[in-house]
């Protein structure tokens, strides 16, 4: 019987695994709801570990200055108690809206479509902050239409 499986359904999908994906990758698991953290880079992080991992951070609650590489290991830490499903070396290309076996058919779902393959979530969450150097914008006409009506 070697049929193809279903894919996973998660209650929410960060795209970037940088400080601003991996808190609410936490805030998320805190609230009980299964987490996927997707990444075009090969590690969490983002910026901070990309471009300038030593340097010293000043405006962090809790930290009078700590080490950019030091606070993506406590970000990393805080939120794998949750155990969140991490993807890394995918870069988010499409997002659409399909139905999903987990769900009624009536319902939606987001598909994130990457360079490897499709992941789905009731929940996305763009968390990819300015790229290294620039906003990467996902070229998809269904994500204009949600532009600042729900998509930052």
């Amino acid at each position: 019987m070697g049929g193809k499986k279903t894919p996973a359904l998660f209650d929410i999908t960060f795209v970037g695994a940088g400080p601003t994906g991996l808190f609410g990758a936490f805030y998320a698991g805190l609230r009980e709801l299964s987490v996927k953290i997707i990444d075009a880079l090969p590690q969490a992080g983002g910026q901070l570990i990309t471009l300038y991992p030593e340097k010293l951070i000043y405006d962090t609650p809790g930290f009078a200055a700590i080490r950019a590489k030091d606070l993506v290991k406590n970000l990393i830490n805080q939120a794998a108690q949750w155990r969140p499903e991490f993807v890394f070396n995918q870069r988010a290309l499409k997002l659409v809206q399909e139905t999903h076996p987990a769900v009624s058919p009536e319902e939606k779902v987001w598909v994130i479509e990457t360079d490897q393959e499709r992941h789905f979530s009731k929940t996305v969450v763009i968390a990819a902050g300015i790229g290294a150097f620039q906003p990467i914008r996902l070229k998809n006409e269904s994500v204009d239409r949600f532009e600042n009506n729900g998509v930052e």
